[in-house]
């Protein structure tokens, strides 16, 4: 009998708000389907209703089988022993959901439900066929560091060790490479994917990047506002008699047609030899070595590189964030002074104080201004990047 997963008129409620409606699907082991659609259209909804971990504000209500056995009527202590060992997840920033003090080790330890000194000597050589079976080496070094002292790709891969530790049926990733480079998001898949044949597991992924899993997954459901508007096999996703939300995100994930632009003859940002070298007294590789650039007014500059090439470094120079350790940033409007330059975070979550509202946070960026004046200029920069003015008190 093949193992499935499925939910049947699942739906996600904050209040009278509907979030999600009446959705209804199945995953079956062995395969990899992909649940695409924009933010917040509701994929994450999906997978945090099935795992049974959605925020204590939400409300589920449907139905959720995993071979038949209802698992929306189980408890608290009857769902621990699903998660992990029955249904895995990989989730989108893996260094936010793993404990920060704890080595690799630990976590995989912890997956495999190995406590005390004397069963983790017994599983070491697991932990250890683990990681190399993700493609972390050397295995024995990495086990022993902690998740911040490993890089992003590197940081994904060792979640992805643990979702496998305990064997699991089905796996539930959460966009697990929406914050990495092109290359890196391509191993990773690469990985899941194979992974996932030579184990036989079912594997439930959410993405917003159709291109990225035309070749991976088996199956594509489309979320839109809540809703599933659309299922069918990957290769009919590009089919133009598929649902208009489904073309939209097919011609989403086309290259763009690009006209040359006239930039400003203005210099307003240069960076001259500039580099930083991180190691005691400079005695060590540099983060960053010597780099020139020239940004002119009107012009958008892309800077790319693979993770841990030195691109964050220089943004962080070019703001002003850090010293070069050679060289200088020239501010050419303004006589070589330290220039005004707004960063936009990589990861927002951990840019933002979670105690505060988003109004809060970005009051800080508009305090010089008359009250009134600050809410107008808050409220016209939420509309900007298409968010309501109300989602400024969340």
């Amino acid at each position: 009998m093949t193992r499935e997963l499925e939910f049947i008129d699942l739906s996600v409620s904050s209040g009278d708000q509907r979030l999600l409606s009446e959705a209804r699907g199945a995953l079956r082991a062995g395969e990899l389907v992909a649940v695409v659609g924009r933010s917040g259209s509701g994929k994450t909804l999906l997978t945090k209703a099935i795992i049974g971990l959605l925020p204590q504000q939400l409300r589920a209500e449907g139905q959720i089988l995993l071979d038949g056995q209802r698992l929306d009527q189980l408890g608290e202590k009857a769902m621990d022993s699903v998660r992990g060992r029955r249904i895995s997840m990989l989730f989108q920033q893996p260094k936010r959901v793993m404990n920060p003090r704890l080595t690799i080790r630990a976590h995989l330890l912890e997956a495999l439900g190995a406590h005390g000194w004397g069963k983790a000597r017994q599983h070491e050589q697991q932990v250890l066929s683990l990681l190399e079976e993700v493609g972390l080496s050397p295995a024995q070094q990495i086990a022993g560091q902690r998740p911040d002292q490993l890089s992003g790709g590197m940081a994904q891969r060792a979640m992805l060790a643990i979702a496998l530790a305990a064997d699991p049926e089905f796996i539930l990733a959460d966009e697990p490479t929406s914050s990495l480079d092109s290359i890196l998001k391509a191993e990773v898949l690469q990985l899941l994917r194979r992974k996932q044949q030579e184990r036989g597991v079912g594997v439930l992924f959410i993405t917003h990047d159709i291109a990225s899993i035309q070749h991976i997954a088996d199956r594509v459901v489309v979320v839109s506002d809540g809703q599933i508007v659309d299922q069918c096999p990957t290769a009919h996703i590009f089919s133009k008699d598929r649902h208009s939300k489904t073309r939209e995100l097919v011609e989403a994930s086309l290259p763009p047609l690009r006209t040359p632009r006239v930039k400003d003859s203005a210099c307003l940002l240069e960076a001259v030899d500039a580099g930083k070298n991180y190691t005691r007294r400079a005695k060590g590789p540099a983060a960053l070595k010597p780099t020139s650039l020239r940004l002119h007014g009107g012009q958008v500059l892309g800077v790319v590189g693979r993770s841990g090439s030195g691109k964050s470094t220089f943004a962080r120079l070019l703001a002003g964030l850090e010293e070069p350790t050679t060289g200088q940033i020239i501010d050419t409007r303004r006589n070589g002074e330290a220039t005004r330059v707004q960063v936009i975070a990589q990861e927002p979550y951990s840019s933002f104080d979670p105690r505060l509202s988003i109004r809060t946070s970005m009051s800080a960026a508009v305090h010089r201004l008359p009250a009134i004046q600050a809410g107008e200029r808050m409220a016209q920069a939420m509309a900007q990047v298409g968010l309501a003015e109300q989602l400024l008190d969340r």
